[in-house]
């Protein structure tokens, strides 16, 4: 287990070196804002990492992305890539396990509105036996977005809704992650300024652009008989009608492959600082090169720029 000990190890090491350590870890703290906090931040991921999943004899990852309408969830199975997907399903909540509820007093009253986003949410929580998973990740929402000065009801119920999630998980773990965090783990943190702008226009069309490049690589469909996925494909495959959105069931996979991509890397890290080796550099840009392979598809598309991480 990585302990204090390392620090000075990690401490040794160039303030981008260390940058990169700490962006792949997917270290916790906004706050580490130096190279000693960032050290810091990423002993406690790690450490988490160590004692809780590295020794997992079989990985059953569960990603979520949260909402009433358009709740979409992906199982995978496996710790080294490609992951093999066992469940990828996107459910309107409301159909799914609504349609049975019966009111106390009338729909639009308090107590029934309260009532029945929790009659939802505890079914859905025991629709996605969650006990099957032992690695839970789950996008959490913000309770002000898009320029709002007040809470919408609609986040409002989503946040609801995950502390329904969170209470049914607890006290065992799951990630919670802004759609924001995972964004920049995944690109933003890779491209310079310029690029992120560009970026910014098509964020929902390049992520599934890169997540349907990535099958294969990062994750199997069992079943699904082609050499390349698409978005007609993966919608047949899923018995979803040509016309429904793939954003969501995109995120969800992305937060699952997130949580995974973070925990390789941990490994990797940590084998180097446990067996004594020296080139923690050289480990540390490996993975940087594997990551930004990932990226190639959208890089070229949109004629993106690296970032320098200093």
């Amino acid at each position: 287990m990585i302990v204090n000990q390392h620090k000075e190890t990690l401490k040794r090491l160039s303030s981008k070196v260390i940058n990169n350590l700490y962006l792949l870890s997917g270290a916790p703290n906004p706050r580490a804002v130096n190279k000693v906090s960032k050290i810091e931040s990423f002993l406690s991921q790690y450490h988490l990492y160590a004692i809780q999943f590295q020794n997992l004899h079989k990985q059953n990852t569960l990603g979520i992305d949260v909402g009433f309408k358009n709740f979409s969830y992906c199982k995978t199975t496996g710790k080294e890539f490609p992951l093999e997907i066992t469940k990828w399903e996107k459910l309107q909540l409301y159909q799914k396990f609504g349609t049975d509820y019966q009111n106390i007093l009338q729909e639009n009253s308090i107590l029934d509105k309260q009532r029945y986003n929790c009659h939802i949410a505890n079914k859905l929580v025991s629709y996605l036996n969650l006990e099957s998973c032992n690695v839970k990740i789950m996008e959490v929402q913000r309770t002000r977005s898009g320029g709002n000065l007040a809470t919408l009801p609609i986040v409002q119920d989503n946040r609801d809704l995950e502390r329904a999630i969170f209470g049914k998980v607890y006290p065992g773990i799951l990630f919670p992650v802004e759609v924001n965090k995972m964004i920049n783990y995944w690109v933003y943190a890779h491209v310079n300024q310029e690029s992120k702008k560009k970026l910014t226009q098509y964020r929902k069309k390049w992520r599934a652009e890169l997540v349907l490049s990535w099958y294969g690589k990062l994750y199997t469909l069992p079943g699904f008989k082609e050499q390349h996925l698409t978005k007609k494909g993966l919608l047949e495959f899923l018995d979803l009608d040509a016309r429904e959105k793939i954003d969501d069931l995109i995120d969800s996979l992305l937060y699952n492959l997130y949580i995974n991509s973070t925990f390789s890397n941990l490994k990797e890290f940590g084998k180097c600082l446990h067996e004594g080796n020296n080139d923690l550099t050289g480990v540390v840009e490996k993975r940087l090169r594997f990551h930004r392979d990932l990226l190639q598809p959208i890089y070229d598309k949109y004629e993106l720029k690296w970032k320098d991480v200093n």
